[in-house]
C-alpha cells in the first residue's frame, strides 16, 4: 500500500482515463465517486506528506482503495451493459456570449496596464447589461451594475495608489499597498466577480456563466499577484460561498456550475502552481455551459478537463484551506450519487 500511495497522482490520471472512456452516462457518475475520492487521498498526500503520522496515512490508504474499488466497479457496471439508462432532461443552455463580451475579456487577459484591464472588465459587464435590459428581465441589471460599481472603485483605487506612472500590470507585486488597501481592494474585486461569476444564488441570471471566466482573469492578474496579504485575510469567507454554491450545483446536476466553483476556489488560495488548472476548470464550465452537447458515447470527452484538471486544483485548494475543500469534495460525490440514482431511472414509457 505505502508503493500505491507514493503513485496515487499517476494512479488518479490513469483511472481518469479509463472512466472518461466509459460508455454509458451511469457508469462515468459513479467512476466519478471514485475518483474524487482518490483525488483528495492523493492531494491530501502530496500537500500533507509524511508529517501527518499513522492516522492520516490509514486515513488516505482508506480514501485511495475506496475510490479505486469505485472505479473498478464502474467499469464492471459498463462492461455488463448495466449501465444504460434513459436520458436525462437536457439543461438549460448558458446565454451565448457575444463578440463584445469576447473582446472586452480579451482586452482584460492581455492588456498591460491597469487602465485597460479594467475597461476590458467593464466591457465585458456593459455587454451583458444591455442584453439584460433589452431583453426585459426584471431587475437582474441590478447585480450587473452593481459589480461594475465596485470593480470600477477598485480599479480607481489601485490607479491612485500607484500613481500615474505605476499602472502596469507587472508592477502590481511591488505596488505600495497598505494591508489595509489590500483588504478593501480583495473585497471590491471579490464582491465585484462573485456579483456575476452565474452561481447559486444567482445561477438563474441571463447572463449565467457567460462572465465566469472575467472572476478568473481578475483574480490571476490583479489579486493574486499584487494582493495576496487581501487575499489571504477574505480567503476563507470567498471560499465558504464558492462553497455553498458548488454543493447547491452538485445536487442539481448542474456540473458546469461545479467546475466553475471548483476553479474560483482553488484561485482563491492564492497558490500559483494549480493557476493553469483552475483556469480549465472554469472555462470548461463556461464552454459546456453554453449547451455543447455529443452522443452519448462520447460525451464522457468533455469530462477529460474536470476529471485530470481537478487533482492539481484541489492540491492547491488545499494548501490554504482544509475543511472547505474537503467538503467540496463531499458535495461533488452526494452530487454524483444523485446522478448515479436520475441515471438508473427507466424512460417514461409512452402511455
Amino acid at each position: 500500500m505505502d508503493a500505491l500511495l507514493e503513485r496515487l497522482s499517476l494512479a488518479f490520471g490513469v483511472l481518469a482515463v479509463g472512466v472518461i472512456l466509459l460508455p454509458t452516462a451511469r457508469a462515468r457518475a459513479l467512476g466519478g465517486i471514485g475518483l474524487a475520492l482518490l483525488a483528495l487521498a492523493a492531494a491530501g498526500d502530496t500537500v500533507g506528506g509524511a508529517g501527518h503520522g499513522t492516522t492520516f496515512a490509514t486515513v488516505n490508504e482508506l480514501l485511495a482503495g475506496l475510490g479505486a474499488a469505485i472505479v473498478v466497479g464502474a467499469g464492471v457496471l459498463a462492461l455488463r451493459g448495466r449501465g444504460t439508462a434513459g436520458a436525462a432532461a437536457p439543461a438549460e443552455p448558458a446565454a451565448r456570449p457575444d463578440p463584445l463580451l469576447l473582446l472586452g475579456m480579451l482586452i482584460a487577459t492581455v492588456a498591460p496596464h491597469l487602465v485597460l484591464v479594467g475597461l476590458g472588465a467593464l466591457l465585458s459587464i456593459a455587454s451583458q447589461l444591455w442584453n439584460t435590459v433589452r431583453s426585459g428581465r426584471g431587475r437582474w441589471w441590478v447585480p450587473l451594475a452593481a459589480s461594475g460599481l465596485l470593480l470600477g472603485t477598485a480599479f480607481a483605487l489601485m490607479l491612485t495608489i500607484m500613481g500615474p506612472e505605476g499602472g502596469r500590470v507587472s508592477r502590481l507585486p511591488d505596488g505600495p499597498f497598505s494591508p489595509a488597501a489590500e483588504r478593501w481592494l480583495v473585497l471590491l474585486i471579490g464582491g465585484g466577480t462573485l456579483l456575476v461569476a452565474g452561481l447559486p444564488p444567482l445561477h438563474r441570471a441571463p447572463w449565467r456563466l457567460s462572465l465566469a471566466p472575467l472572476a478568473a482573469i481578475l483574480l490571476v492578474r490583479i489579486a493574486v499577484p499584487g494582493l495576496s496579504g487581501g487575499l489571504a485575510e477574505s480567503q476563507a469567507l470567498a471560499m465558504l460561498v464558492l462553497l455553498l454554491g458548488l454543493a447547491a450545483a452538485a445536487l442539481a446536476g448542474r456540473w458546469s456550475e461545479v467546475m466553475v466553483a471548483g476553479g474560483l476556489i482553488a484561485l482563491w488560495s492564492g497558490q500559483e502552481f494549480g493557476q493553469l488548472a483552475a483556469c480549465a476548470l472554469v472555462l470548461w464550465g463556461w464552454f459546456v455551459g453554453r449547451g455543447i452537447r455529443l452522443r452519448e458515447r462520447w460525451a464522457g470527452l468533455l469530462g477529460a478537463v474536470p476529471a485530470l484538471g481537478a487533482l492539481p486544483a484541489l492540491e492547491s485548494a488545499l494548501l490554504a484551506q482544509i475543511v472547505l475543500p474537503v467538503a467540496a469534495v463531499a458535495a461533488v460525490v452526494v452530487g454524483l450519487g444523485l446522478e448515479f440514482r436520475r441515471r438508473s431511472r427507466p424512460p417514461l414509457q409512452p402511455v
